[in-house]
């Protein structure tokens, strides 16, 4: 008779520092797990290998495959400018990610793979009840075929000052719209803030009035809260 012998090893959990500094990444993306078979939940294959958009391309109709940060909005996520309901951009999600409230999944970058159409709505003609309603183009998706997080939501938090059109917040630079949209158009200037977004680098034209650097180090704003 053959003796079997089978080892098991514990590899204790690792515990993950602390971030430094004033720029905290969040909902960071876990190891991706072992291929299962598919089921009948999974979501749709795309008929085709989808189109590449780059985030400073206009999006358009058929099967693409994008980026955007994550916001809400009435009824459901923007993704650049694109609406979805919540359970459609929630449902393909890893399971570590699905689970989150939805302030803690607003500030990711997602790569989405949908099929999206193009669509062109008249204004109200004068006179007629003002509804809520979309004008002029925009874009839905059809069908969502797979989200992934391509990157974590980041927290950058620090007093709002202002500089020349713009606002600070730390080593970062805000708009006032991005500002605006989680403090409902309240005066935070002097106030402590905490902001959760996408840091990006705008590089200035070279007429342009700009840092030292030509580069302003912005900051897209998904949701805020004050200190």
């Amino acid at each position: 008779m053959v003796a079997a012998l089978v080892l098991f090893a514990c590899t204790p959990k690792t515990q993950q520092g602390e971030p430094t500094g004033h720029e905290i990444a969040v909902n960071e993306a876990p190891p991706t797990p072992p291929e299962q078979p598919a089921r009948a939940s999974a979501s749709p294959q795309p008929p085709a290998a989808p189109r590449q958009i780059p985030e400073d391309a206009p999006l358009s109709e058929g099967v693409v495959s994008f980026e955007g940060m994550l916001r809400g909005t009435k009824g459901g996520f923007d993704v650049r400018g694109v609406v979805f309901e919540f359970a459609e951009l929630r449902r393909p999600l890893p399971e570590s990610e699905r689970s989150k409230t939805d302030d803690e999944l607003l500030g990711a970058k997602l790569r989405i793979v949908a099929e999206l159409r193009s669509h062109h709505a008249e204004p109200q003609p004068p006179g007629e009840p003002q509804l809520q309603m979309r004008s002029g183009d925009w874009m839905s998706a059809v069908k969502v075929f797979s989200v992934e997080v391509a990157k974590p939501a980041v927290m950058i938090e620090g007093v709002v000052g202002r500089s020349k059109g713009l606002f600070t917040v730390g080593k970062h630079m805000v708009s006032r719209d991005d500002l605006d949209w989680p403090f409902k158009g309240a005066d935070v200037v002097g106030k402590k803030v905490r902001l959760w977004g996408q840091p990006r680098t705008y590089v200035c034209p070279p007429q342009a009035q700009c840092l030292i650097s030509g580069e302003i180090p912005m900051f897209d704003v998904a949701r805020g809260e004050l200190q």
